[in-house]
């Protein structure tokens, strides 16, 4: 018995050190008794099967690192279609100029002054345009635009407080509105409990920030 095992620690020791996938069954029936062949032929079939689990592995890393390169082309070239609109300061198409888009300031914009709509179709009208709904950044921003609004009507923006009372998100970006104008001073007043949808209204022939029920109907504007 110690010799058969002896035996079998050699045989083992040679496979390991002078063959990648070990003996072929064959080659060892040949040169080992059959008893020793018995023994040894689980650890054979263990080792190929290794062997092929790790040529699956490389195998899927070769897959993922083509899908990878490939996402990475996809991504240059949006960067480069991102990088030819800058060039163009973002120019509304001829489908979109037909919309009346109208450059105020660096920005295009659609004013709708016919049309009455709750908040969320104000959305979807301006996302039906190819644009969103306005999204103000700074002072300059609005005093351009408010100097061709009519201020006897109220616009929807882009800013709400949906998804938590009180924290005033851009509907555009996701993040927290960078301009606000209140007013009066009162304003947000989340009147009766439901005023979650912002607006620039009429108060005193000014056009200021007011927050007001969503389901309100009010006339909007379309930015690019």
């Amino acid at each position: 018995m110690r010799f058969i095992l002896s035996t079998l620690l050699i045989l083992l020791q040679a496979s390991i050190v002078f063959s990648q996938s070990c003996l072929e069954s064959k080659q060892l029936e040949e040169n080992c008794s059959s008893y020793c062949f018995k023994i040894l032929r689980p650890v054979l079939d263990h080792a190929a099967s290794l062997q092929n689990h790790i040529n699956n592995d490389d195998s899927k890393k070769i897959d993922s690192q083509s899908k990878l390169e490939k996402v990475e082309r996809q991504l240059e070239v949006l960067q480069g279609k991102v990088e030819t609109l800058e060039r163009v300061n973002c120019k509304p198409s001829a489908g979109l100029q037909s919309k009346k888009f109208q450059k105020i300031g660096s920005k295009y914009y659609y004013i709708e002054e016919n049309e009455s709509v709750n908040w969320f179709r104000a959305v979807h009208r301006c996302h039906e345009m190819g644009a969103h709904l306005i999204s103000l950044q700074n002072d300059n921003e609005f005093q351009a635009l408010k100097a061709k609004l009519n201020v006897d009507r109220n616009y929807w923006t882009d800013v709400n407080d949906l998804s938590l009372e009180g924290e005033y998100l851009s509907h555009t970006t996701g993040f927290k509105a960078p301009f606000l104008n209140w007013y009066p001073s009162s304003n947000p007043d989340n009147k009766g409990g439901n005023e979650n949808c912002v607006n620039l209204w009429n108060r005193q022939k000014t056009l200021r920030m007011n927050d007001a029920p969503c389901s309100s109907l009010l006339n909007f504007i379309c930015e690019l």
